[in-house]
């Protein structure tokens, strides 16, 4: 429940009933609508069925509707998160026995916050997946399709799980990295970070048939040269490569495969047309002088006309240019005829 107006977007007017208050004091509810909210790392999430109640003091959040909706609120230490599967949607601190979220309100149109939230939505699951917190969802999925049956990249995988933790903040040293503590300088390769076993091509310089890139799955980082580590599937070997094309957009469609775009669907009303009839009205020869004419068009009994349909109008095509046929390809019979006529007999007439 808010009651803010400016909040609000999707907002639909409506009598929503009374809200009774810890003194049972009531409140009436006069509208319904989606807030849209940013969390402290940049993330955005959009929270509907939001009841707008002008009389509160204060912005509520209900428990009980978050954990319908299918996330998990935990309470430990002060810190209450709200969270799905691996990822926290949501996060509050408590003070005064109340916890107060951390984030704060965007304000703007439908069509901003909708292809806004989207873009955000996509990079925070890129970046939850890249720094190796895919979850129990994600081992799910990855065990259904037979690709935890062995352990044959587990190695690579605890590598490059070390790789990672030795980037990520750690409260036992402060909210330090421990690349920090340990080398004096903080962590600034993390553009280089992509999911474990994404879809990488490495490009390769061979003869003109063969094909500029091969695919392979990404494995790590080399410890002994600089470049990443793959694996290809086509020779199954290991190859370490600095010229490397990531698809990292496949692993995101596994994690979320019931998820579509939905902000781009519009929903088209039917209206209904009134087109008017067009009657063909007969035309009456009035040159019939002859009464005779008269009486023999009386005794025929005539089939009514039926209003012929209008054909649709055929559209209009550029009118071609005339094609003329050059000189020397004119009628040579013209030029023929006088020279026929004036030919001499002998050679005397000359």
């Amino acid at each position: 429940m808010c009651p803010i107006r400016e909040w609000f977007f999707d907002f639909e007017e409506l009598n929503g009933g009374l809200v009774y208050m810890g003194n049972d004091s009531p409140c009436k509810t006069t509208g319904i609508g989606s807030i849209k909210l940013r969390n402290q790392d940049g993330s955005t999430r959009i929270l509907k069925d939001v009841r707008y109640v002008p009389q509160l003091k204060k912005n509520l959040i209900s428990l009980g509707a978050l954990e319908s909706k299918g996330l998990v609120v935990m309470m430990r230490d002060g810190i209450l998160k709200a969270t799905s599967g691996a990822l926290v949607m949501l996060k509050g601190v408590r003070k005064n026995n109340l916890y107060y979220y951390q984030g704060s309100t965007v304000v703007g149109t439908v069509a901003t916050a909708t292809s806004s939230n989207k873009k955000d939505a996509e990079a925070t699951k890129l970046w939850h997946l890249r720094l190796g917190h895919a979850g129990e969802r994600s081992l799910q999925i990855l065990a259904k399709q037979g690709l935890l049956k062995d352990r044959t990249f587990w190695a690579e995988a605890i590598s490059y799980a070390q790789h990672i933790v030795n980037r990520l903040p750690c409260s036992a040293v402060d909210g330090k990295t421990p690349l920090e503590v340990w080398s004096g300088k903080p962590a600034t390769d993390y553009d280089s970070l992509h999911i474990f076993g994404s879809i990488a091509y490495y490009h390769v310089n061979e003869s003109k048939l063969d094909p500029r890139a091969k695919k392979a799955l990404f494995m790590g980082f080399s410890a002994s040269i600089k470049g990443y580590r793959l694996w290809c599937l086509e020779s199954k070997k290991t190859i370490v490569s600095t010229d490397v094309t990531f698809d990292e957009s496949s692993m995101l469609n596994k994690v979320n495969p019931n998820s579509s775009d939905t902000s781009q669907q519009v929903e088209y009303t039917p209206k209904q047309v009134e087109f008017e009839e067009a009657v063909v009205i007969p035309t009456t020869n009035t040159t019939n002088d002859s009464p005779m004419e008269e009486e023999e068009s009386d005794d025929e009994e005539v089939p009514p006309q039926e209003p012929s349909q209008q054909s649709e109008p055929i559209a209009v095509r550029r009118t071609r240019r005339e094609n003329k046929k050059p000189a020397r390809f004119a009628d040579m019979v013209a030029y023929a005829l006088p020279v026929v006529d004036n030919v001499p007999c002998n050679y005397a007439l000359e």
